[in-house]
């Protein structure tokens, strides 16, 4: 095979796999405020203040990303959700069309090295988002640094002042161009020693023109805010998963993702060291600035595959002469279109996507992910009622909705930083949830089928003020009703129906399970998973739990707030009380000091006729929950069960006064 068949065979190779890595449902949460957002402007005008949500509203919107949501919302308006798939690609093969370019290598295997080295790193963010511009924009600037070293006369870095007009416009991430242009200036002028006064002026003119915005000065400001919200020590770094450190306990796993982030940041630092002879100071430092970038936070791992292929590239195209490139360049291709090739193959199969536990499905049109059924059915018998969502589910409602129709969603420069800790903490902890609910006046839940947020399901179940409409294999819809089926049967009713289509849905079934105590169920669910995916961690996990609590094994698989809850509430079921009280001891010495949990403790040990230490929890809590009716009718009942009637009587008294209508303990009260 000739040497320019063989660049037709890998190009052509390379750019199908990348295609068909970018040729998945549209499954992104934000598009759909983004889209919401597109009309908006267009119909009103530059946003100054966020009409959209309900739960936090007046907030200020700066919407940096305005370009892009009129794109988006034009495409999507007129052409429908492939339409938005099809963009997404083209940006993506631009993308690596420029860097191609810029790299201009003579060596086709080194070219492939890198451009694979990045498709594997950046893939997991082949989603429609804003960042789709950052890629390219970012490409643009590597071409654009490379041909302007071929003359120092020429005009291409004039080109980076309107792509920095664009880009300001577009992402957030804007900064990224004129802080790699200045790394690399500044790298060059350390090397050679002299310093090219153009470019240097082009570095300070590029943050002057992202002040080209509609909002000028805070516009341009909003890339420090978002910086500032990364890793795991701000707020949102501790609990919105993209936004913490690669290496954070809650993102850390030996999975494909950490290996690909792994091998780009070895492979790339090996290519430094087979190139240290010709290294380029500047893009070592811009390598070693996106390394940082990637520390920082997991949205930025693909930035960073993205430079990593480039300067993997550009050093094994320069550290091999011509007798290296012929002796080991066509082994190297071979191995690796048979790789991208074997890749694209399980990517068509549809045996990529979920033995990752990844929501992506291969093919066009819209992922069952989003919530429309659940929120027509919510909707229509009250049009207007306020729904209260996860974050994820924001965009959808808001979409659907219009003004005053959310709670709460990924505008996250709309809100402040503990709004949003309140928004996330209301999925996680009952208590907080119930007050959101009574603050926002919301008349329907819409649960997302996550482990995550089981609490909700469970607060929602024990409440009966509250019952399921509807159920999907993604989503339960909850109203304020009388007479409606309770969420097991209809769990039953509908998993006969749906009979979850693949692992990823048997997952979520298994979640709802759990969260309504459901054991048996969950169990079947969890085995049809391994089933299916035989290798899947979440679900042998949670089978090692059920087992443990059942007392089938003697040791724990897991030392979690969450395991150590599944635990006690799996053992509570089965009669094992010794287990449950230990689970929940462990879960409370763990963060899960909440009432619910603390209680729940509380009536084990009662039922284990443990007094003593039920009495103790008891005062402990009466500091914190002086007035609350639970935790004083527990007190009571305590006292009753050990034959103290004159202790009992004033406590079920004290509760009386305070919430004067429960029939059963006016009932017991008088009896005594």
């Amino acid at each position: 095979m000739s040497d320019a068949l063989l660049r037709r065979l890998a190009a052509a190779i390379f750019f199908v796999t990348l295609t068909l890595l970018a040729l998945h449902q549209l499954h992104a949460y934000d598009i759909w405020w983004q889209i919401a957002a597109g009309d908006w402007i267009a119909s009103n005008g530059w946003p100054q203040s966020d009409p959209f949500s309900y739960g936090f509203p007046g907030g200020e919107w700066i919407e940096p990303r305005w370009l892009f949501c009129l794109a988006v919302a034009f495409l999507y308006k007129s052409f429908g959700a492939s339409a938005l798939i099809l963009f997404k690609i083209a940006l993506l093969i631009g993308t690596f069309v420029v860097l191609a370019a810029g790299v201009r290598a003579k060596s086709i295997g080194a070219l492939l090295a890198g451009g694979s080295l990045s498709l594997l790193t950046m893939q997991e963010r082949f989603v429609v988002r804003p960042e789709l511009v950052s890629f390219l924009a970012l490409a643009i600037v590597l071409l654009v640094w490379e041909r302007s070293r071929d003359s120092g006369a020429n005009r291409w870095p004039y080109l980076l002042l309107p792509l920095q007009l664009i880009w300001c416009n577009s992402h957030t991430l804007w900064i990224l161009g004129p802080v790699s242009w200045l790394i690399l200036l500044v790298g060059e002028s350390i090397q050679n020693r002299k310093i090219i006064k153009r470019d240097f002026v082009i570095a300070l003119l590029l943050p002057l023109v992202a002040l080209l915005n509609p909002w000028t000065i805070e516009g341009a400001l909003n890339p420090l805010r978002l910086f500032m919200q990364l890793g795991d020590q701000h707020s949102l770094g501790q609990t919105i998963h993209e936004f913490q450190s690669p290496f954070s306990a809650t993102f850390f796993d030996f999975n494909l993702r950490t290996f690909a982030y792994l091998m780009t940041i070895a492979l790339s630092a090996l290519s430094w060291w087979r190139n240290r002879e010709k290294l380029s100071i500047g893009s070592l430092l811009l390598w070693g600035a996106f390394l940082f970038l990637s520390f920082r936070a997991q949205r930025n791992v693909a930035l960073f595959g993205l430079v990593a292929g480039w300067v993997t590239a550009l050093n094994l195209d320069r550290c091999c002469d011509g007798g290296d490139r012929r002796r080991f360049e066509r082994p190297i291709i071979a191995t690796l279109l048979l790789g991208l090739t074997g890749w694209a193959l399980l990517v068509v199969s549809g045996s990529f996507y979920e033995p990752l536990g990844s929501t992506k499905r291969f093919g066009l049109g819209l992922s069952d992910r989003y919530p429309l059924q659940a929120v027509q059915v919510a909707r229509r018998d009250a049009p207007d009622a306020r729904i209260f969502h996860t974050l994820g589910d924001g965009g959808y409602v808001l979409y659907e909705g219009g003004d005053g129709s959310a709670y709460v969603d990924g505008r996250l420069e709309v809100y402040d930083p503990d709004e949003l800790q309140l928004a996330l903490a209301a999925t996680t902890d009952g208590d907080v949830l119930q007050r959101e609910l009574s603050r926002s006046g919301a008349t329907r839940v819409l649960v997302a089928l996550k482990p995550a947020h089981q609490p909700m399901l469970e607060e929602l179940e024990r409440d009966a003020g509250w019952s399921p409409i509807f159920h999907s294999s993604w989503h339960v819809l909850y109203a304020r009703r009388d007479r409606i089926p309770a969420t097991v049967q209809l769990i039953d009713w509908n998993t006969t129906q749906l009979q979850a289509p693949d692992a990823a849905g048997d997952l979520r079934l298994g979640a709802l399970y759990i969260a309504v105590d459901a054991w048996a169920a969950a169990e079947a669910a969890y085995r049809r998973v391994l089933e299916r995916a035989p290798s899947n961690r979440l679900a042998r996990g949670y089978l090692a739990l059920i087992e443990y609590a059942r007392g089938e094994s003697t040791t724990i698989t897991r030392d979690d707030l969450e395991a150590h809850l599944v635990v006690a509430r799996a053992a509570r079921a089965a009669g094992n009380g010794s287990v449950a009280i230990d689970s929940y001891r462990r879960a409370i010495e763990l963060g899960a000091a909440t009432p619910t949990t603390e209680f729940s403790l509380v009536r084990l040990l009662l039922t284990e006729a443990r007094y003593a230490e039920a009495d103790a929890l008891l005062d402990e809590l009466a500091t914190d929950h002086p007035e609350n009716v639970e935790r004083i009718n527990l007190a009571a009942i305590s006292a009753i069960r050990q034959l103290q009637p004159e202790r009992a009587i004033p406590l079920l008294k004290e509760s009386l006064a305070i919430e004067p209508n429960q029939p059963a303990i006016r009932e017991i009260l008088q009896k005594l």
